[in-house]
Order: structure tokens, then C-alpha cells, then sequence
């Protein structure tokens, strides 16, 4: 381990609050708990209907395994997901743009069967998740594309955890990304890019407008050198109309038009 790497976990471990860590290693514990126990019952799928939308989630990891639980019990961002699949019904082109388990492109691809639907994820473990998922919903209009995506065609490294927030950095698998720019336009869009938003609209600049939704990471823009103010100028700039669809955490959604 680096030196840099090894001060500051120590710092960490002598700055944070212990009841931040009681909290973090129990809801890890009962992850890995309950996903051991689905196991031993041969479970390795949960079903889950989403907005009139019927699929199945695959997991393979303990954090997957969660998320697909609460997928099953209609947990899910059900004031991002309703619109998502309302204009999804109607679209012929889809791109999910941050997949992590692909949740969004596959509830694209059940409602609208005549649709081509792409999503975009370059976590190894992620992606993993994404093609078992395909398969087991039997969607022959869905396809993913392992590769990040940017604002330029460029090399970059992206790191590989597995989770949610993966994401183009200093450290990760080196890979060439993909800009909407080279890519046949869509009718509708999510972007999920921890911090990339800004210059993924930048490369929509010029192209037949559809619908975008955006889960816009104030905390990360800095990542690829862009802020909350980069973002409006560009919703200006390229003359999308937006509707705001409420805040999660630290994240902040808008409906592109």
C-alpha cells in the first residue's frame, strides 16, 4: 500500500464519527447476510414490477443482491423511473448511460420492445450483472457497451468496484470512451456520469433534440473540470427547455426537452 494511501485511511479512521462506522460495517453486514442466505435457498434473481413493468434483477454480489431486493419491493426512484418509462413506450432510440445494473435501459427495452435500447457501463462487475440481466428477460433489443462515456473520443481510466458510483478518475481499467457525438442520435437519454453530465450535453450540441434525463453530481462536476454554473449555461447554450425532477442526497434530476 502507498504511503499517500496508507495516511490517509489512518486519518480517516481517527476523524470519523464511530457512530458513521457502526452504521456503514451493519448495513454492510446484513448486504452480505442476507445475500448469503439467498444463496444457500439457490436464489440468484429477485422479480420486481416497476411502473406496469415486469422484470427480473440478477445478482452475483452481496450490493447487487440489494439493490435487486429493493427493486422487487418498488423502491426505486419511482419520481425518475414513471416519466422514464412513460417516454420510453413512444421512443425508438434509447441510450442509459451510467447502467450499473441496467435497470433503466431494461425497463426501456420491456416496455417498448419495437425500441432499440444501449447501455453504457464499463465496471467489469457491473456490466456482468447487465448481460445476465438481458438474458433472463429474454430482451433482444438491448445491448450494452462496456465503455465509458464522455464528452471527446479519449482514453481515460475508470475504476471498478462493482457499485454504484464507479466513475472516470486518476486510478481504474484504462479505456477508450465513447462521445454521443460519433453515436446515432436517440430519442432518449439518461445520463448517470458522476460529475461527466456537463460534457455529455456538450456533445449532444447540433444533434436532432429528443428527451434527456439528468442525475446531476454537484459534489463531482469538479472531475472533469465543470460546475453547477457550466451546467445552466450549457442547458442555454444548447436551448433545451428543463423541468426539475427533485433531489436525492446530494444528486439533482432534470427532465431535458
Amino acid at each position: 500500500m502507498k504511503a499517500k494511501t496508507l495516511a490517509r485511511k489512518v486519518r480517516t479512521l481517527f476523524t470519523t464519527d464511530p457512530r458513521w462506522f457502526f452504521h456503514y460495517y451493519s448495513k454492510y453486514g446484513t448486504q452480505n447476510f442476507n445475500f448469503w442466505l439467498d444463496k444457500q435457498r439457490g436464489r440468484d434473481y429477485w422479480d420486481a414490477t416497476i411502473s406496469g413493468v415486469n422484470l427480473r434483477f440478477h445478482f452475483h454480489t452481496a450490493y447487487h443482491r440489494s439493490y435487486a431486493r429493493t427493486a422487487h419491493d418498488n423502491g426505486i426512484e419511482p419520481h425518475l423511473i414513471e416519466p422514464w418509462v412513460k417516454a420510453a413506450r413512444v421512443a425508438q432510440v434509447i441510450y442509459d448511460i451510467g447502467g450499473f445494473n441496467g435497470i433503466y435501459g431494461l425497463l426501456a427495452a420491456k416496455a417498448n420492445p419495437a425500441a432499440k435500447v444501449v447501455i453504457f457501463e464499463p465496471d467489469k462487475i457491473n456490466a456482468a450483472h447487465i448481460r445476465e440481466n438481458i438474458r433472463i428477460n429474454n430482451l433482444r433489443n438491448c445491448e450494452l457497451v462496456a465503455a465509458p462515456v464522455s464528452e471527446k473520443v479519449q482514453t481515460v481510466r475508470f475504476s471498478q468496484g462493482g457499485v454504484t458510483g464507479e466513475h472516470i478518475g486518476e486510478t481504474g481499467d484504462e479505456m477508450k470512451s465513447v462521445s454521443l457525438a460519433q453515436m446515432p442520435t436517440a430519442d432518449l437519454i439518461k445520463i448517470d456520469a458522476e460529475g461527466f453530465e456537463v460534457g455529455i450535453l456538450r456533445s449532444l450540441r447540433g444533434k436532432k433534440k429528443g428527451i434527456v434525463l439528468v442525475e446531476l453530481h454537484p459534489l463531482f462536476l469538479d472531475r472533469a473540470g465543470d460546475t453547477v454554473e457550466d451546467f445552466y449555461k450549457e442547458i442555454k447554450l444548447g436551448e433545451w427547455r428543463y423541468w426539475p425532477l427533485g433531489d436525492r442526497d446530494a444528486q439533482q434530476h432534470f427532465l431535458l426537452f
